[in-house]
């Protein structure tokens, strides 16, 4: 029935649109853990490190998870450390 709703001029475009988002979403589903999109929280916090130590985001960074965790392991330590220093309260020396 689908077959020949498809060959229906007014049906076939929306069949197509349809089938090309199943199509789109099984292959994601269906690539390596490191070659799927980044998390919406994998890109803020990468953004955040970038900006904060005023280092470079490269693209894969926001197009493969696998390089989102890579950048963010690479460079947690020294954003944390950063943002750490910040928040102390600074003691004025009495001298």
């Amino acid at each position: 029935m689908q077959r020949e709703r498809g060959c229906r001029d007014e049906f076939d475009v929306a069949f197509l649109e349809r089938l090309s988002m199943s199509f789109a979403n099984v292959l994601t589903e269906c690539l390596d853990a490191d070659l799927q999109l980044p998390t919406d929280s994998q890109v803020k916090y990468a953004m955040d490190i970038a900006r904060d130590l005023g280092v470079s985001l490269p693209a894969d960074v926001l197009r493969f998870r696998g390089a989102a965790h890579d950048f963010i392991g690479r460079f947690e330590e020294a954003f944390r450390s950063g943002r750490e220093r910040r928040r102390r309260p600074t003691i004025p020396n009495d001298g």
